[in-house]
């Protein structure tokens, strides 16, 4: 199924601002890496969840 939204464009640069200014994604919080962090993929994913007691 498919929905087609049809926004005006003030309301589609607040929605963006506001999205911005949330920092999030799909309602989850987005996390900002640490200077000089390693990048995460799905194998540290892993690696961590099955560490996890």
């Amino acid at each position: 199924m498919c929905s087609t939204l049809t926004l005006d464009a003030d309301v589609l640069t607040t929605a963006k601002v506001l999205a911005r200014r949330q920092a999030q994604r799909n309602g989850l919080p987005l996390l900002h890496p640490q200077p000089g962090g390693a990048p995460m993929d799905l194998e540290l994913v892993k690696q961590l969840r099955d560490e996890a007691p």
